[in-house]
């Protein structure tokens, strides 16, 4: 499961590939110092870092029904969180290539105007400011869970990155986009859309 699903996140990306050219690094870092970084040791060694520290590990025993449990859930996270995250990021690249279509010819586009910029507000993007940052939140926690031992800390080690890269960074985007968008606009798209990541905790 844990090839399969780093596997299918790799073909994602291929898949989809124009949509990253409308992201934050892209955009914002213009292929600085975190995509390469993030290119060299992410892609190159934190991907196979749990299956490293967990390939000495036997089979954990678990028990029927909990086993089925186990197999079902694990994928299903990984699904919800893929869905998230692709369709948070589908939705904004969707909007800033045709800011009138409808996503999924559902959603209507919402968005605050500050000045000749446009900050979306519906959809996803009106569940939290960085939803996206949650679907990855839970891909990764997908990934830990998929050993079956919950309490190695090897296998929460791609987590604990995710965590602490999304929280960090979630910080810094508000940062700037306060001053993309000016504090005054940012404010009220803040007041709008309340919740950073998760919605109704934080």
């Amino acid at each position: 499961m844990y090839a399969g699903f780093l596997t299918f996140y790799v073909f994602d990306y291929f898949i989809f590939e124009r949509v990253q050219l409308y992201t934050y690094d892209v955009i914002h870092e213009r292929l600085g110092f975190k995509m390469i970084w993030g290119g060299i040791m992410v892609y190159g060694w934190l991907y196979i870092l749990p299956l490293w520290g967990m390939a000495v590990y036997p089979d954990h025993g678990f028990a029927a029904p909990w086993r089925e449990v186990w197999l079902v859930g694990a994928p299903a996270l990984f699904l919800v969180g893929w869905g998230i995250a692709r369709g948070a990021n589908m939705q904004k690249y969707t909007f800033k290539r045709w800011p009138d279509r409808k996503f999924l010819g559902l959603i209507e586009p919402q968005y605050i105007q500050a000045g000749d910029r446009k900050i979306l507000c519906s959809g996803l993007w009106g569940v939290a400011r960085h939803f996206n940052y949650l679907g990855e939140g839970f891909f990764s926690l997908s990934i830990a869970l998929v050993f079956g031992y919950f309490t190695n800390l090897w296998a929460w080690t791609y987590f604990i990155f995710i965590v602490g890269l999304f929280i960090s960074r979630q910080r810094l985007d508000d940062q700037f986009c306060a001053e993309k968008y000016g504090p005054e606009k940012w404010a009220e798209y803040q007041a709008r859309v309340r919740y950073r990541i998760i919605p109704g905790i934080y």
